[in-house]
């Protein structure tokens, strides 16, 4: 087989995977137009450079399709790097990558108690740049997220602008609760969950509830009532 002809069967293959994945079942749109567009607006850098990669490709394939031989022979050869190319995406197509790989195991969470100072917890996320810091029960189970929001709810409801060094966590307890936050939500996903579909849930979360996600948790299959695996905010799976 030809370098042209590996090309061409790679391609082909590519676009019937595409079509079963992205459920097209007419074939008046280009399923590696809409894939390519698709990863045009990730927030994943290597998705877009593939995006990139891959029109390229298109448009020698619409060469190739209409002038692949003259008088028996092959014009081109097509480079091993653009094959090595297709068969990357058709592997990332059959197997896309998860989110699990990506995100922060629970071991490695900064997290708190209910008896954690809060000036204590609070100093750590200004020096670490955390937003939000999950309260774990003894089982590993989320009882409520600390973040900037919630002490600026809480000290709004107190008409007080100071922290006592002594508060504790377990005082806002009022405002930590996973669906307490007034602009701010957290999701639960399974472990299984995509890189693709946990970045869409980032991506999306402000127009489809009116809330920013402010971080993913990931259990055994999603639910907000299981120990978590893993926790992620969106720089995390960017990166």
């Amino acid at each position: 087989m030809s370098s042209v002809e590996e090309f061409l069967d790679l391609y082909n293959r590519l676009d019937y995977l595409l079509r079963i994945r992205l459920k097209m079942e007419e074939r008046n749109e280009s399923s590696i137009v809409r894939f390519i567009n698709s990863l045009r607006r990730s927030q994943n850098y290597q998705e877009v450079d593939l995006a990139d990669d891959l029109d390229s490709i298109r448009q020698l394939r619409n060469t190739l399709v209409h002038t692949q031989k003259v008088n028996g022979e092959e014009l081109v050869d097509v480079k091993a790097n653009l094959i090595e190319t297709l068969k990357k995406t058709i592997d990332f197509v059959e197997n896309p990558p998860l989110a699990i790989d990506k995100v922060i195991p629970v071991s490695s969470l900064f997290t708190c108690k209910d008896d954690d100072y809060a000036i204590v917890v609070l100093k750590t996320m200004m020096e670490r740049g955390y937003s939000h810091v999950p309260l774990l029960d003894d089982n590993l189970k989320v009882v409520g997220v600390f973040s900037e929001n919630v002490i600026s709810a809480y000290l709004l409801s107190r008409q007080r602008i100071d922290l006592s060094q002594s508060a504790k966590i377990k005082e806002f307890s009022s405002f930590l609760g996973v669906s307490s936050h007034k602009n701010e939500r957290y999701a639960f996903l399974s472990k299984d969950t995509s890189l693709e579909e946990a970045l869409k849930c980032f991506q999306n979360s402000k127009a489809e509830t009116g809330k920013r996600l402010g971080m993913i948790f990931f259990t055994e299959n999603g639910k907000e009532n299981e120990p978590v695996i893993a926790g992620s905010v969106a720089s995390t799976l960017i990166a």
